[in-house]
């Protein structure tokens, strides 16, 4: 198997043979020719689990230099099963995995490297059952970062491989904890799954977990003491993100409860000038209905009145009709018999028919002219 220690190490820096004053005190020692880094994919497995839970001392430079060798794809395979056996807690895979999103590789050689990590993590127990979560092209619907935290808290030493419950210590237990998120977290990231919102909530949420100190002083010391600006930088930064968002959303929320609001209020004001007008128009309706009312009990008395008058006019009409008749006809008689009269020459007679005709009927024409003025 090539290992990384037939492999050239990184050239050094002409600047640094030049001026060792510029170095900074806390310069790394200078890498022994002993030491040199690995150049190919076997060697840089082989390299991270001989140094287990140590850092990884890898260069930009270097991780690009490592090729893809053809054909070997089994052996690596092998390799990697036969390490990753006697990595309990998972020390490896955070760290292999944190240094190829930090120096990057070559594409090929990054693919291989993550389908190596993920035959690691498969293996271990506490993905047993759910190596599709390391597989899959999207985050599964039905896993979150808190099912590997509870199957790490569920896990006995003897499925990790420990004889004696007693080794596997409360420390063990966070430390493989805090191995198994970050290595899923940074393989979410590496196949693009993940952006920065999810990876900083999914280690927030498992993994800094620490409580905040009580003491202003102490949190205050804690943070001007810390030498990791990059990665309070980046918190910073992410939870500034948050926190404008949230301030973006609380302005528009007040700016839409505000119209809401006054959208309420003008509402309220038609419906109280709408509810007036329908109290007005109910009480005009109501006016209205009791003087149709009204007019229909006039019509109703009217129409009985004009029943009743209608039934006078046609018994004055029928006792008129029966006097006038019954005057004429007897005028009649008296006519018939002065007409004969004249002709047997009894003019006196005749006469006599005649005015006593004549004065019937001008006393019925008087008597109709006075009903008629009497009316």
């Amino acid at each position: 198997m090539t290992t990384g220690s037939d492999v050239p190490a990184d050239p050094p820096n002409p600047s640094s043979r030049k001026d060792s004053s510029a170095v900074p005190a806390l310069r790394k020692k200078s890498r022994s020719p002993n030491q040199q880094r690995p150049s190919t994919i076997e060697g840089l497995v082989e390299y991270a689990y001989k140094q287990g839970d140590k850092k990884l001392d890898l260069t930009q430079a270097s991780m690009h230099g490592i090729e893809l060798k053809q054909g070997r794809e089994t052996a690596e395979i092998e390799q990697i099963n036969r390490l990753s056996a006697n990595d309990l807690l998972l020390n490896v895979p955070p760290k292999l995995l944190a240094s190829l999103a930090a120096l990057g590789a070559q594409p090929s050689v990054q693919k291989r490297l993550i389908q190596l990590i993920t035959v690691a993590l498969a293996q271990h127990p506490i993905f047993d059952g759910r190596q599709e979560i390391l597989i899959s092209a999207s985050m599964p619907s039905d896993f979150s970062t808190s099912e590997l935290v509870e199957r790490v808290n569920d896990v006995a030493p003897q499925d990790i491989g420990l004889t004696d419950e007693a080794a596997f210590t409360a420390t063990m237990k966070d430390r493989l904890k805090s191995n198994a998120v970050t290595a899923y977290a940074l393989l979410c990231v590496l196949q693009g799954k993940w952006r920065t919102a999810q990876f900083i909530e999914a280690m927030s949420s498992t993994v800094w977990t620490r409580p905040l100190q009580p003491s202003v002083q102490k949190a205050a010391a804690l943070l001007a003491s810390s030498k990791a600006l990059d990665e309070l930088s980046q918190l910073t930064a992410h939870h500034s993100s948050i926190h404008r968002r949230a301030q973006h959303e609380l302005d528009f929320s007040t700016a839409e409860s505000t119209e809401l609001r006054r959208q309420s209020a003008e509402s309220e004001r038609k419906v109280s000038v709408l509810s007036a007008e329908l109290e007005k128009s109910k009480e005009q309706l109501a006016s209205s209905a009791m003087q149709i009312a009204d007019l229909n009990n006039k019509l109703a008395e009217e129409r009985s009145s004009r029943n009743v008058d209608y039934s006078h006019a046609v018994d004055d009409f029928e006792h008129l009709r029966t006097r006038v008749l019954r005057r004429l006809s007897s005028q009649v008689e008296l006519l018939t018999d002065g007409l004969h009269a004249v002709r047997n020459n009894r003019i006196p007679v005749a006469e006599e028919f005649v005015e006593r005709a004549l004065d019937a009927i001008k006393s019925e024409v008087n008597t109709l002219k006075d009903l008629g003025e009497g009316e």
